[in-house]
């Protein structure tokens, strides 16, 4: 179905792809977090989010590293600041479903104490510059 002007949006999401998926009891993982950038074509036209998530779980002596990343087709005349936005803050929103859904899948299958990441403010994140360009 073809958007008329009025109903094109800033970002529209193409798809994710796992790049990195890493799991089990001898993986080297120096602390739990969550990682996010966002990346920009050099026309502009293509946006892609990464989302790297290291995690432990002591209490089945289980380690990983998952790094999945989206792209987005991008409306034309965007600002820095709009990117930012657009796709920093509201294509990561977009992508950690999949991200959450991905891990959750992968450790049901070793055992049945499932690894769920957290809800995660992406206002906040962007606002606090944790989710920062790559260069």
């Amino acid at each position: 179905m073809e958007q008329n002007d009025a109903q094109k949006t800033p970002i529209s999401f193409k798809g994710y792809r796992i790049k990195k998926l890493e799991y089990g009891l001898d993986i080297k993982v120096p602390k739990s977090d969550i990682e996010i950038q966002y990346g920009i074509s050099k026309d502009k036209k293509l946006g892609q989010v990464t989302i790297t998530v290291n995690f432990n779980d002591e209490s089945k002596k289980s380690h990983g590293i998952l790094v999945v990343t989206g792209q987005f087709d991008l409306a034309d005349n965007l600002t820095d600041k709009q990117l930012h936005i657009f796709l920093g803050q509201n294509g990561a929103a977009i992508l950690y479903p999949y991200v959450r859904s991905i891990l959750s899948m992968i450790t049901a299958l070793d055992d049945n104490r499932v690894e769920i990441l957290p809800t995660l403010n992406f206002v906040n994140l962007a606002k606090n510059n944790k989710i920062k360009r790559e260069q």
